[in-house]
C-alpha cells in the first residue's frame, strides 16, 4: 500500500516495503549511496535535490524534464538584448512575415503627414463653430454636439473592445486612423469633448476663436511643419510650424473679435497678437495631454483674461 508523507516541506512516498524507522533509515544510507537522478515536486520552493527518500519510487514516478538544459542555456546566451531593430536575422523575418500574416495593414503614425486626417480635422471644425455661429443657439449647440460625444464614445469603445467588427472598416478607417491608436480612444474623442466644454464655457465669441484656432491653426501647422519644417525649437515642432500656428491664429482672432465685439481696430489688433502669441507659445509646449483638449481649452481662456485686461466686456 503506498501512502503520501510530508518531509522537510516535500512530498514523497511511503509504502509497505520500508514500515519501520530502522528500515527507512537503511533506505535512506542507500539512497545516499546510488543518488537518483529523479525531479519530483517541491512545494516550498527549495531547490531541487540528487535523490528521492526511495528507491522505488523512481519506478512509480516518469522523471521530470529538467528546467533549462544545458543547451539552452548556450542559446540563451545568443539571444541580442539590446533590442536593436535594424539588425536581424533570416528566421527573425520569416517569423514576423508569418505573425503579420492575416493583420491589418500598418498604419501611420504622428510624424506622418496623412492628409486625410488633416483635412477631416479641419472641415469638422470648421462646422460646427459656422453652425454654431449662425444657426444653433447656445442651448442647442450644447444639446446637438452632447448627443454627438455620447455616440461617438461609445462606438469607440465597440471599435477598441470588438476589434473582429472594427477591422471590417479598415479600408476606409487606415485614412484617418493612427497606429497608436488601435488599442485606445482616438483624437476624436477629445477633439469632440474639448469643442462641447468650450461651448460650454465660454461666451460665444471667444467659443469661435477657440474652435477655429482648434480647426485651423492646428493642422495647418503640422502639415507646414511635416512638409517644410528644417529649424527645429523644440524635439517635435518647428519654427515654420509654430509661425502658421501663429499667423492663422492671429488672423482668426483678428477677424472675429473685429465682426463681433467692435471697439477700435488697434484693441482687436493688440488682443489678436497677443493671444496668438500666447497660444503659439503653449503649443510648443511638449504635454503629454492630447492637444486637441489643450488647445481650445487654452485659447478661450486666455482671450477671456486678454478681453478682461482691455476693459471688454463679453
Amino acid at each position: 500500500m503506498i501512502g503520501r508523507k510530508r518531509r522537510d516541506g516535500i512530498v514523497t512516498l511511503t509504502g509497505s516495503v520500508a514500515t519501520t524507522k530502522k528500515e527507512e533509515e537503511k533506505t535512506d544510507q542507500s539512497c545516499r549511496k546510488k543518488p537518483i537522478d529523479c525531479h519530483y515536486f517541491n512545494l516550498y520552493n527549495k531547490p531541487p535535490l540528487s535523490h528521492i527518500d526511495y528507491p522505488y519510487v523512481a519506478r512509480l514516478i516518469k522523471p521530470a524534464k529538467p528546467f533549462m538544459q544545458i543547451d539552452d542555456k548556450k542559446n540563451m546566451a545568443k539571444i541580442d538584448y539590446n533590442w536593436n531593430m535594424n539588425k536581424s536575422t533570416e528566421t527573425s523575418e520569416i517569423g514576423e512575415e508569418e505573425s503579420l500574416e492575416g493583420l491589418a495593414p500598418e498604419l501611420p503614425n504622428r510624424k506622418n503627414l496623412q492628409l486625410p486626417r488633416r483635412f477631416f480635422h479641419m472641415a469638422m471644425g470648421i462646422t460646427i463653430a459656422t453652425l454654431y455661429w449662425f444657426t444653433f443657439t447656445h442651448q442647442g449647440a450644447i444639446h446637438t454636439l452632447g448627443l454627438f460625444a455620447c455616440l461617438l464614445y461609445v462606438m469607440e469603445q465597440i471599435r477598441i473592445n470588438y476589434p473582429e467588427m472594427s477591422n471590417k472598416f479598415l479600408p476606409i478607417t487606415k485614412f484617418f486612423m493612427r497606429a497608436e491608436e488601435q488599442l485606445k480612444e482616438s483624437a476624436m474623442v477629445p477633439y469632440v469633448f474639448a469643442v462641447l466644454l468650450t461651448i460650454i464655457t465660454f461666451p460665444k465669441p471667444l467659443a469661435l476663436i477657440a474652435i477655429y484656432t482648434l480647426a485651423i491653426a492646428d493642422p495647418l501647422s503640422a502639415i507646414v511643419g511635416i512638409k517644410f519644417g528644417k529649424r527645429r525649437i523644440v524635439s517635435h515642432k518647428s519654427l515654420e510650424g509654430s509661425l502658421a500656428f501663429f499667423i492663422s491664429t492671429f488672423l482668426i482672432a483678428l477677424g472675429i473679435f473685429s465682426l463681433t465685439l467692435g471697439g477700435s481696430s488697434l484693441t482687436a489688433l493688440s488682443i489678436s497678437f497677443l493671444l496668438a502669441f500666447l497660444a503659439s507659445a503653449f503649443e510648443m509646449i511638449p504635454f503629454k495631454l492630447d492637444d486637441n483638449l489643450t488647445i481650445p481649452l487654452f485659447t478661450a481662456t486666455m482671450s477671456w483674461a486678454l478681453c478682461a485686461s482691455f476693459g471688454i466686456n463679453l
